[in-house]
């Protein structure tokens, strides 16, 4: 079972940093992912847990929405995926 849960997690985590190579791209809960994900680039202990954000529901660290400010800092995920 942990060896399915590190072979789905290192698929959607390349997927989100390399976009236009998957065929998750077609779903919804993966741009939900992505989202999720990219908010993490911004803010380092917000969505800290990729695969289920439950986690971070439950543990306080789930941000859904960036601010005006980090919007206008980082307006595309390429630009924080440097971070």
């Amino acid at each position: 079972m942990a060896a399915v849960f590190i072979y789905l997690f290192i698929r959607l985590h390349d997927a989100v940093h390399h976009q236009g190579l998957s065929w998750l791209e077609r779903f919804n809960w993966f741009w939900f992912l992505d989202h999720h994900h990219y908010i993490h680039h911004i803010d380092n202990d917000a969505n800290t847990n990729f695969l289920l954000p439950l986690g971070d529901l439950l543990m306080g660290t789930l941000r859904l929405e960036l601010t005006a400010e980090e919007q206008a800092k980082w307006p595309s995920y390429a630009e924080a995926r440097t971070l």
